[in-house]
């Protein structure tokens, strides 16, 4: 059986150290906020993955850190991969206000462990060192 692979990534805001990016879906599995994060398609690597779901799911392009991602699994039986990333773009731009599954937010890490995937998200920012 193939592996179900999921990746995302864990920004912070370059001016707010206190904001990560997030994405709001239209059809959420619970009402708030997750990191941007999605399904590999055939072929990807995580690290593609990542890149392209929060290019698809916020309009930024953004550069992986060379550090450890986080790696664990969620309900749905994917392994998911996280990415500590910075936007690879000038942050001065408009960003889009919203997607077609939904919409790019700036949230504080407590309202990303309020959301869908919760628990998940508080360990991604645990393991980046992140005070909670």
């Amino acid at each position: 059986m193939k592996e179900k692979i999921a990746a995302g990534v864990l920004v912070q805001n370059p001016i707010n150290s206190d904001l990560y990016l997030g994405f709001k879906r239209k059809k959420s599995e619970g009402s708030g906020s997750s990191l941007p994060c999605g399904k590999s398609e055939e072929g990807e690597t995580s690290d593609q993955t990542a890149r392209r779901e929060c290019k698809e799911e916020t309009g930024w392009n953004v550069f992986l850190h060379m550090l450890t991602p986080y790696i664990g699994n969620n309900d749905d039986g994917f392994q998911v991969w996280i990415y500590s990333a910075d936007l690879d773009e000038e942050f001065g731009r408009v960003l889009p206000k919203s997607a077609d599954e939904g919409e790019m937010v700036w949230a504080t890490a407590e309202e990303l462990i309020a959301g869908p995937y919760g628990e998940f998200n508080r360990q991604v920012f645990l393991h980046f060192g992140v005070k909670l």
